[in-house]
C-alpha cells in the first residue's frame, strides 16, 4: 500500500508544553513523502486534537444535546443549571453550572467541558426557539471562530 500524501494529514501529540517547543513545524517527512501536520485529526468518525482532550466532540454533543434534542438521562445527570444567589442580568442567559476541580486531567470530564463549553456560546445561540436555528446559528458561530476573514468576505 502507498501513501498518499494529498490525502494524508499527521498529527504531534502530547502535552502543551511538549507541542509548545515544537511550534514551527509545519510537516513531517514519512516514507519520503512531506505529510502536513494538523490541529487535529478525523479517525473513524472520532475527531482528536493534539492534547486528546476529545474537545472537538465535548463542543458538538454538549452545544446540542442538553438544550435541543433532549439530552440522554446518563448525561443530563451530569449537569445543572446555573442558580446565582442574587439577581444578576445573566440569570435568565441558560448557563451551565461548573463543578469545581483540582486536577487537569479531571477538567476533560464531559461534566466540566460540556458546561464550560455551552457558557462560551454566545446568549443569541442559547435562546434559539427551533432546531434548525440553533444548528444554523452555531455552525455559522465556529465557522467565523475558525475562519475570521472569510466572516468578513460573507458580509
Amino acid at each position: 500500500m502507498a501513501l498518499n500524501p494529498t490525502k494524508s494529514v499527521a498529527i504531534l501529540l502530547g502535552t502543551s508544553q511538549r507541542l509548545k517547543s515544537l511550534f514551527g513545524l509545519k510537516s513531517v517527512n514519512v516514507a519520503a513523502a512531506v505529510i502536513p501536520l494538523s490541529d487535529k485529526v478525523k479517525i473513524l468518525g472520532a475527531t482528536l486534537d493534539a492534547n486528546l482532550t476529545m474537545a472537538p466532540r465535548v463542543k458538538a454533543l454538549s452545544s446540542s444535546c442538553f438544550y435541543h434534542i433532549g439530552c440522554p438521562p446518563y448525561l443530563s445527570d451530569l449537569l445543572q443549571h446555573h442558580k446565582p444567589t442574587r439577581s444578576l442580568r445573566s440569570s435568565s442567559s441558560h448557563q451551565l453550572l461548573v463543578p469545581h476541580h483540582k486536577l487537569t486531567f479531571g477538567s476533560r470530564a464531559f461534566q466540566l467541558s460540556a458546561p464550560r463549553v455551552w457558557n462560551s456560546l454566545p446568549v443569541s445561540i442559547h435562546e434559539t426557539k427551533s432546531l434548525p436555528t440553533f444548528r444554523h446559528h452555531l455552525k455559522t458561530f465556529y465557522f467565523q471562530s475558525a475562519h475570521p476573514l472569510s466572516a468578513v468576505h460573507l458580509a
